[in-house]
């Protein structure tokens, strides 16, 4: 078949009753009013009889079809042939989409054949589009059955987003945890080799302020070491999978495929896991900050540190 493309058009209705072409779906209908079909070229027909578009109008108030023919390289003007299938004269001389010698008319019977075979053909397409149709319907069904009634089963990557969704609600709990560090007298270490544990000077002042923020930032950063070396093995395993699973391709395709399926399974869970650890990373440099920023604004209004603010005022 040398069919290029198919173009139908429907309105909604059933034509008033007079249109043959009715097609039902999920409780509508709608009937089909035009249908074009165009070919490729047939190098085993001569241009004037190997159509290129032909055209049916199926609307009640115009039963037609309009053939029109490939051009041969000795013509200008394009063979085109118009139908009409409720009338007795089959062919439409005084159409103007009518081009056609009138040396090369198709004969009576030749007409008679024609109109039989077209009839036919909109039946077949008809019929071919309508299963297509209610094929369709059911499988959009099943599919919607299939979507309400089996649960999606989630992979690692679902599953490392749940992970750090879970970690965006415990935020509450660090800060909960800030608090405990919080009852914790964070300057108080500091102010162990003062008189009453108070210093008597501006400088005195500032050096235990400054070994105060000097500690909680080391031990931030510590965190944030941890963590990131972490990462960064977790990162060089994979790279260094990646280069052995290039370097030990099997030519046994049973081989290669098992090669292929475990290198996949390495893969996602090293991702998982690599998901993981950078969004605990960011996490941590998020309330790393914070943290740092509250000691900073405690230590600033510390009465102990009256020396320091006295200075200053």
């Amino acid at each position: 078949d040398f069919l290029i493309s198919r173009l139908m058009r429907f309105k909604s209705g059933d034509g008033g009753g007079k249109n043959p072409f009715v097609l039902k779906l999920d409780g509508n209908e709608i009937s089909l009013t035009m249908l074009t079909e165009k070919y490729a070229r047939n190098p085993s027909k001569d241009a004037g009889a190997d159509v290129e578009t032909r055209t049916h109008w199926t609307r009640a108030t115009k039963r037609e079809v309009m053939q029109e023919y490939h051009l041969d390289d000795s013509s200008i003007i394009r063979k085109c042939l118009v139908y009409n299938l409720k009338s007795d004269s089959q062919l439409q001389l005084n159409n103007p989409m009518h081009k056609c010698p009138e040396s090369k008319l198709p004969t009576r019977n030749e007409q008679l054949t024609t109109v039989f075979e077209l009839v036919a053909r909109e039946k077949h397409v008809f019929n071919e589009v309508s299963d297509r149709e209610r094929a369709f319907l059911d499988l959009d069904e099943q599919l919607n059955h299939y979507a309400e009634n089996c649960p999606l089963e989630k992979d690692l990557f679902d599953a490392a987003q749940d992970q750090v969704d879970e970690m965006a609600g415990d935020n509450e709990i660090m800060e909960d945890e800030n608090e405990e560090r919080e009852k914790i007298d964070p300057l108080a270490p500091f102010l162990v080799s003062f008189p009453n544990q108070l210093p008597r000077n501006r400088k005195q002042a500032m050096t235990a302020r400054l070994e105060c923020l000097q500690s909680l930032k080391e031990k931030l950063l510590e965190r944030a070491t941890i963590i990131q070396n972490h990462l960064d093995r977790e990162q060089e395993a994979l790279k260094t999978r990646s280069t052995h699973y290039n370097r030990m391709q099997s030519e046994d395709p049973e081989e290669k495929k098992a090669a292929e399926e475990e290198f996949k399974k390495y893969s996602e869970e090293i991702m998982f896991r690599l998901s993981i650890l950078d969004a605990r990373l960011k996490r941590h440099e998020k309330f790393a900050i914070k943290e740092y920023s509250a000691l900073d604004k405690a230590l600033t209004h510390d009465p102990r540190l009256k020396a320091l603010h006295e200075a200053r005022g």
